[in-house]
């Protein structure tokens, strides 16, 4: 018979789990925002998940059949104090292949 121990939540499953976190941060899918495309009647729309990011930190650009998407952090952001940070805001940019039809 196996017995287990309920640990979630304990100081040291708190600390791996930053641990594991952290060391697989700068990975290139944490990186990149996760994206969603949704296909319209008539277009598409692509949702992101950018944590940090304003509007006017987006810039759009269109080069041949590729859509870049990219986005830059202001130089001015604020220090802060966390308790627990799960995300990171980072500069990103990422293509989309666009379909002639």
């Amino acid at each position: 018979m196996i017995h287990t121990t309920k640990l979630q939540g304990t100081p040291f499953i708190n600390m791996m789990d930053s641990l594991i976190n952290h060391a697989f941060a700068d990975s290139l899918e944490m990186q990149t925002p996760l994206v969603n495309i949704i296909e319209l009647e008539k277009d598409f729309q692509i949702e992101l998940i950018a944590p940090g990011m304003q509007k006017e930190n987006f810039k759009l650009k269109v080069e041949a059949d590729t859509l870049i998407v990219s986005a830059t952090l202001p130089e001015n952001v604020e220090d802060k104090k966390f308790i627990k940070k799960s995300f990171v805001a980072k500069n990103f940019s990422r293509t989309f292949r666009l379909n002639k039809n």
